[in-house]
């Protein structure tokens, strides 16, 4: 049986450790109801519980405290507790968000042109003075960065991670009961192909599946970057290569396929995409075409509830898995394979509601 650490380590604002919340230790505070949240788009985290409120050692629970999470891997999570709520039931409701969201969103960066940077070049420039460090860089290539208009250090990140296309993590390493370091990871992709099956009447119990066509649309326009002399990059004046998919007409391009399915009073569904990463009219184009690939067609997810036997049997299934999902209940039999978007999960519950994934694209 997979051992499963249900430790939350209790700190004060100084990041001292004063405390824990177990279900397992005798003279610890308790905890349930708890669910934590991770996402695979730039990294989200959110950890939530419920204390007794009368319990003794309750009282190290403190406003904008932290709690140090120790996620399946042991690897380290550190969130700040944002919201605390006590009931007339005698229960206090902690709400945490990932620590380093607020050191992020109070460092601002100037505005600044940067040329070709490696994504450990610009993660290091844009993580000045937030108190966290780079970790694991995988190299993804260079880009062109321009900051405008004085972002945050968290809204430079996430513009940092879409352009590269590239996926992040957050950890903390503590030394003793002391904090040695906030630092962030970043992937070209999160996860493994592990090939695991999740099959109905084992360890898969409900699907959902969602189609999704909000931000649907079947051509795009494409814009690039200010080019100095007061104009914009587009690709209008560019001749690409022949192709059967897709149709250019002065600054846009369209998907024939997508236009015959979703087209709108007989024309095209219309998007802008802007794009200040492309440095010629062949780049943006192609750029434009790769986004219009994802957004031509329904969003597709699916939401699952499943048995998370790593408890019983040590079966791993982490954010950013290849996994696939079999269920003879849908007509056809679903059968698919995607990656882990989205995973929630409960450190004291059993309950499979508790324990849920959210399956998107390869």
């Amino acid at each position: 049986m997979a051992l499963i650490n249900d430790y939350l380590y209790v700190l004060d604002p100084h990041y001292q450790v004063v405390g824990l919340l177990s279900n397992q230790l005798e003279n610890a505070c308790p905890y349930y109801d708890d669910e934590h949240v991770e996402k695979l788009k730039h990294g989200f985290l959110t950890l939530e519980f419920t204390v007794p409120a009368k319990h003794i050692k309750s009282i190290l629970l403190q406003e904008n405290g932290f709690i140090l999470y120790p996620n399946l891997d042991w690897k380290m999570e550190l969130f700040q507790i944002k919201e605390m709520i006590d009931t007339s039931k005698g229960d206090l409701y902690c709400f945490c968000e990932n620590a380093a969201v607020p050191d992020l969103l109070s460092n601002i960066v100037r505005p600044v042109s940067l040329p070709s940077q490696t994504l450990e070049q610009a993660m290091n420039y844009i993580l000045q003075g937030t108190g966290w460090e780079l970790g694991t860089v995988e190299y993804v290539g260079v880009q062109d960065f321009v900051f405008k208009d004085y972002p945050t250090s968290l809204a430079a990140l996430h513009k940092i991670m879409d352009q590269y296309e590239a996926e992040v993590e957050f950890r903390a390493d503590f030394q003793g009961l002391r904090l040695k370091r906030k630092y962030v990871n970043v992937y070209r992709k999160r996860g493994q192909v592990t090939g695991k099956i999740f099959s109905y009447g084992r360890d898969l119990v409900e699907v959902k599946r969602t189609r999704d066509t909000k931000d649907l649309v079947t051509a795009l326009i494409g814009i690039g970057k200010d080019e100095g002399d007061g104009s914009i990059l587009t690709f209008q004046d560019y001749t690409p290569p022949d192709n059967f998919k897709y149709e250019k007409n002065e600054d846009w391009v369209g998907s024939i396929e997508s236009l015959q399915r979703w087209r709108r009073n007989g024309k095209h569904i219309f998007g802008v995409y802007k794009d200040e990463s492309a440095t010629n009219p062949a780049e943006l184009y192609q750029n434009t075409v790769k986004e219009l690939d994802k957004r031509s067609r329904p969003k597709v997810t699916y939401q699952m509830s499943v048995l998370l036997l790593e408890r019983l049997i040590g079966q791993q299934c982490r954010l950013g898995d290849e996994i696939i999902v079999k269920d003879h209940s849908f007509t056809p039999e679903l059968a698919i394979r995607g990656r882990v978007t989205e995973k929630k999960s409960s450190k004291t519950s059993v309950d499979p509601q508790q324990n849920q994934v959210i399956l998107g694209g390869v």
